[in-house]
């Protein structure tokens, strides 16, 4: 207990700057450490300048004029300030670990690489090292190279950043699962890492696990307090809805058509032409799609929309909006929010399938014994 509050009192001394005049050359890099880890950045570095001064050849002076300078974000002068260092001491792995994230800050890969390839083989447990290596390669495309990497850094230290980007490797290259099993591992190490839950909606929603990619939405909802996140969850509840949409669609549209005396024929695919059957008397029609897009036009496929003039059957046209399927209230049937107009007995010209506006009419105006074809 003594030694702590020795040592506290030192770094208040050293702050407050007492006695600085009696202060060793080590004592002054130590003070300006200390003032850096506080943020007092200029003081630090007139310190040491000052040491350097009287030292040229201080590496430790150096390293942390380095470690100063990018907390300012000065990294031109910060990487000057590694270089020093490295001219004096080049098996320094820390300096050489700093600058090669310096130079891949700076857009120089060829550099960063170089200097945390020799970060490495000069300290091999330096977890932080390896994963920077790691990320370089990443964003190089060096994938494989960049797994081994990961794996290595975290085979030291178990951290939930170094899974985090060992998912991030594996979710570029598509391999879903070992993407899966990073974040999940990521998660479980620290449970509020909200950039590992959003990667693994991505996933889930690849994987077509939606309900779990709505849990993990709920998640980072629930850790987005300052609404960091919030365009990102947004960006994942449209590509959940795109991907869903079509599952859904089928179901829902059955679902009403039902309820109206019909049968669908034909589903489960993301076509705009299907069939359906009235159940009261077998009569076949066709079933047109057309959905709104996300400038909110109504738009129809061509190959639907060829279908649909060639046909000599009877038309049904049903308007739906994809975007709405990610409601909780789209699955009720009576008056679906997702279903902006429906017509049973629809004669189209080639005029109805350009794309325009849409006008949300409610479904429930259709009578629910609309007649086709008349009897």
């Amino acid at each position: 207990m003594a030694k702590k509050v020795l040592v506290s009192a030192l770094g208040i001394l050293l702050l407050s700057g007492c006695g600085a005049e009696e202060l060793s050359v080590n004592e002054r890099i130590e003070r300006a450490r200390i003032l850096s880890d506080h943020d007092r950045i200029d003081e630090s570095l007139q310190i040491l300048k000052e040491v350097v001064a009287q030292e040229p050849k201080n590496a430790r002076a150096f390293y942390l004029t380095g470690v100063t300078l990018e907390k300012r974000q000065s990294f031109e002068q910060a990487k000057s300030a590694y270089d020093d260092c490295l001219e004096i001491e080049p098996s320094n792995s820390d300096a050489l670990n700093n600058r090669g994230v310096i130079h891949a800050k700076l857009g120089d890969s060829d550099a960063a690489l170089k200097d945390l390839l020799q970060a490495t083989s000069l300290n091999s447990d330096d977890a932080l090292a390896w994963a920077n290596l790691a990320l370089a390669q990443h964003d190089r495309g060096m994938n494989q190279e960049a797994i081994s990497s990961y794996r290595r850094a975290i085979s030291i230290r178990k951290d939930s950043r170094f899974l985090f980007q060992l998912g991030n490797v594996f979710l570029d290259t598509a391999n879903w699962d070992e993407a899966e099993t990073a974040y999940n591992a990521a998660i479980e190490l620290d449970n509020q890492n909200a950039n590992a839950l959003l990667n693994r909606i991505t996933v889930f929603i690849e994987k077509k696990r939606f309900d779990l990619a709505r849990q993990d939405i709920a998640r980072v909802k629930s850790l987005d307090n300052d609404l960091v996140h919030r365009s990102s969850i947004e960006d994942r509840l449209r590509i959940l809805a795109a991907k869903e949409s079509p599952v859904q669609e089928s179901r829902y549209v059955s679902q009403w058509l039902e309820s109206k005396g019909w049968r669908l024929e034909t589903n489960g695919d993301n076509s705009s032409f299907l069939t359906a059957t009235r159940v009261e008397d077998s009569v076949l029609s066709g079933v047109v799609i057309m959905r709104v897009d996300d400038s909110g036009r109504v738009v129809c496929d061509a190959l639907a929309s060829e279908a649909a003039l060639k046909a000599t059957s009877p038309l049904m046209l049903l308007v739906i909006d994809p975007r709405l399927f990610a409601s909780a209230e789209s699955a009720q049937v009576a008056n679906p929010l997702w279903l902006v107009d429906a017509n049973f007995d629809w004669k189209p010209t080639a005029a109805d399938f350009a794309p325009q506006t849409v006008v949300y009419r409610s479904a429930a105006v259709v009578p629910p014994a609309a007649p086709l074809p008349p009897k």
